[in-house]
């Protein structure tokens, strides 16, 4: 399908308006963009200041388990089972020993040490967010921003071009239904 039909004298004015519409998705797709770009940007400055933050409020200490975690077994292997939370015992940073429970791998035994981080009450938290997370995160936004609106102007012309191919198939038959008799008699 060409794009634009152009003096073509078959093309009727639903051809070209389907033409324009799919010529202006390649607008929105080029104006999309630095708008997308935008978007990462700002969301890359907001997972950066956000990560800077969690990085100045956290502390990284080591935990140690009070018991076995739970072993694995082949139905929870790459179900999303192989952390789990485990009674552990860790020193905050004025030197106060802490008991609760820390996210810890399968398959450890009682008394293995396991890497955790301090929010500034002394109690675990989740890993600061890395630089390179924020990062990913940002293109992420970027990306997805970009997709949705290539897919959302794609999809109007699809639908703008689905409509106006059953309009035409409305005319063609109205036609058909006032030259057919004729073609028949003779």
């Amino acid at each position: 399908m060409r794009l634009l039909p152009g003096p073509n004298p078959l093309a009727r004015a639903g051809d070209r308006l389907v033409g324009a519409l799919f010529g202006l998705v390649w607008v929105v797709a080029a104006i999309g963009m630095p708008v997308a770009g935008a978007v990462g940007t700002r969301t890359h400055t907001h997972l950066s200041d956000l990560s800077d933050h969690q990085t100045s409020t956290t502390t990284p200490a080591q935990a140690v388990l009070l018991t076995d975690s739970p072993h694995s077994d082949a139905s929870t292997i790459g179900a999303g089972a192989e952390r789990t939370q485990v009674p552990a015992t860790w020193q905050t940073q004025d030197g106060t020993l802490r008991t609760g429970t820390v996210e810890a791998a399968n398959d450890l035994t009682a008394g293995t040490p396991v890497p955790i981080w301090l929010n500034p009450e002394g109690t675990p938290t989740p890993k600061p967010l890395t630089s390179g997370e924020a990062l990913l995160g940002a293109a992420g936004a970027g990306l997805g921003t970009w997709l949705a609106l290539v897919a959302t102007a794609t999809g109007c012309g699809a639908t703008a071009h689905i409509a106006v191919r059953r309009a035409h198939l409305r005319a063609w038959e109205r036609e058909w239904a006032l030259v057919e008799p004729s073609w028949r008699a003779n």
